[in-house]
Parts: C-alpha cells; structure tokens; sequence
C-alpha cells in the first residue's frame, strides 16, 4: 500500500498517496488529505491513469508565468489592444500580490472565491468578473495544452453581471453641446460620435479615402492605436467591420469640412498640424464644454450610446442598430441601450391604462 503518512505540529495526521513509475525511477505524488481512504483513492485514480496512458504531469510553472506566457503567446493576437492594456493593468493591480508567487496547481478554488468576496468590499462588480475571466482564459488554455488536469474556476462562483443604466444626452441637449463645440479643435469628433455612434479608434483613425462619397457611406476598416502612435488595420471585432450609411445633408457636411480644412490632411479629424487628435485632448475639451454649457458629463463611449438611443426612439429596427454599431451580439444591443427609453415605458404604461379603463 503506497500511502505515506505526515504528522503536523498540532499533532493532527495527514495522507497522500505515493506511487512508484518503474520507467522513469520515480514516484508520483496525490494530493494531501485529511482521511485515508481518500489518499487511497487518489492511489487508484493515479495507477489507473498511469496504465491507460491519461496521467498528466502536471506543470510546476507559477500563476505570473501562466498569465505572461498567455498574454504573449494569445491574447496579444486575440484581444483589441485597449482589452489587453486593461488586462494587463487588472493583473497587476488585482491578482498579481495575491497569486503571482504560487504555482498554478495549488492554487484552490476556494482562495480565488474568498478573494472575489474582499474584492467586493472595494471594486466594482464588473472588475471583478473581467479578473474572474482572466483567470479562466489562463486556466482553461493550460488545461488544453495538457499542462494540468484541472481549471479551478470551474468550481468558482462567477459574480453576477450587474448592467449600469447608461448615461445619455437628449436630442435637445447634444444640439447644445455641438453648437459650442465649433469653437474646439475636437469638433468634428464630437459631430462623427453623435451621428454615426463610431468609437473613439474608428472616427480618430477615420481617412478621407474610407469614405464613399458615391454612395453616401464611410467605410469602417480601420482605428487609430494610441500605444502606436498609428492607423492600425484592424477593428474591435470583425463585426466591427462595417458600412455605415449617410443622409445627403451628413455627406455635404463632411465634404464642406473636407473642402475647408486647413492644413490639407487625410485624416478626417486631424489637428492643427494636419495630425492626429489625442484622446485625452478630446476628453478635455469634452469636459470644458460640458461645463460651459451646463450639459451633463458622459464618457465618450456614451456618445455612442446616445445616438443608439435615437435610433430606438425612432423605432429603428434592433437589427438595423447594432449593425450601424458594430457589435457582434444583439444582446449588447439589448442591454446597454434598450433599457434606457423610460419614457417608452411610461408612455405604453399610459396607453394601457387609457384603454384598459375605457368603456
């Protein structure tokens, strides 16, 4: 019987199992457990492993080197640049104090649960769940490659997704904004967001040769990256490659701001040397007129959702806006925008009630 046995300074016992590999000369250790008789069946799933060729060795690789090697050899092909940095940046604020030293088999699902609940007391849900699926993408390429046998996350309880009500402009009140937004270089950023609902990449990265001026289209193909100072090739998703259609009067506006651009540049919103447009110009600008028109701050990307919820109170077809948007899953669609048309709710509340006590 290949059970060894350890007695720990509280003089409490422990069992692993301890089985011999005649090929290579060595034993293959179980888990440490605190009855025998599951030391013995660690023994038996380890011999039977080993005679029908399953048994993994597993890897003693730690959690820093997983996430490196996942980062560097995957994610740095699959995710957008700006997912990557904010992985990157989750690793090191989140995950790194707590299980960078460790290997990647000790570490528990109960430990990764116990921190999601400390980590509850401070950061928002949704941080959590993006480090919760990080965690996963590490775990569950690693048991593909055969490296371990199992992913603990499998056994940990994902937090639930709770959806932020968007933050959104009226009609009334993104009339307002652009109207003093004229007087900033950022300008026709704020007029492409509002109108189209591109994001910050694509109308940054947007050149006067991906537009249609035939057919009243621009042509999404591209973003501007800023880690690379450069218009990359590539958008979000390849869903996010996509036509967005113009009226006449949007097409004759871009041309008159093509016509009057000074200095000549491709690159639709360009700066004061014919360059690109910092982000963080924009979003100072953003703040500048917000403050001087009394209109309400909103992130960029509220832009976006702003002119999604025109569409909805147009009652443009759900189809139609998310692919004007580019996302890839009509429940992004859903969630982000649809809920925020309280007055269609209220509006169908009285309708019904009109009717229901009408005789």
């Amino acid at each position: 019987m290949a059970i060894r046995q350890k007695t720990l300074t509280d003089g409490s016992k422990r069992y692993f199992a301890a089985v011999y590999v005649r090929d290579s000369q060595k034993y293959i250790y179980g888990s440490t457990r605190t009855r025998k008789r599951d030391a013995l069946s660690d023994e038996t799933k380890l011999k039977h492993e080993l005679y029908s060729g399953s048994y993994i060795e597993e890897t003693t690789v730690t959690f820093d080197e997983a996430v490196s090697t996942y980062f560097n050899l995957l994610a740095v092909d699959r995710l957008s640049e700006g997912t990557l940095k904010n992985y990157q940046s989750l690793y090191v604020n989140h995950l790194e104090k707590t299980f960078a030293h460790r290997t990647l088999v000790s570490i528990r699902p109960y430990e990764i649960q116990q921190l999601w609940k400390e980590k509850s007391l401070t950061l928002a849900n949704s941080t959590i769940i993006k480090a919760h699926t990080l965690m996963n993408n590490v775990y569950k390429q690693y048991v593909k490659w055969d490296e371990i046998k199992n992913n603990p996350l499998d056994k940990v309880d994902k937090p639930r997704t709770r959806y932020r009500t968007a933050q959104i402009w009226t009609k009334e009140e993104a009339h307002t904004f652009l109207e003093t937004a004229k007087e900033y270089q950022s300008y026709m950023v704020f007029w492409l967001a509002l109108n189209t609902g591109m994001r910050s990449g694509e109308i940054l990265g947007l050149t006067w040769d991906s537009i249609d001026f035939e057919n009243n289209l621009i042509i999404v193909k591209q973003q501007y990256s800023w880690s690379k100072k450069k218009i990359v090739y590539h958008t979000k998703t390849s869903t996010s490659m996509r036509e967005i259609d113009l009226s006449q009067s949007q097409m004759d506006f871009l041309i008159n701001h093509k016509n009057s651009q000074n200095p000549k540049s491709n690159i639709v919103c360009s700066n004061e040397i014919g360059g690109f447009i910092q982000e963080r110009n924009v979003r100072r600008a953003k703040k500048v007129i917000c403050d001087r028109t009394n209109v309400k701050l909103i992130t960029f990307h509220e832009l976006r959702h702003t002119h999604a919820s025109m569409l909805v109170n147009m009652d443009e077809p759900l189809k139609y806006v998310q692919e004007r948007l580019g996302h890839s899953d009509a429940k992004t669609t859903m969630n982000f925008y649809v809920h925020t048309q309280k007055s269609h709710h209220r509006e169908t509340a009285e309708r019904f009630s009109n009717y229901f006590l009408s005789e």
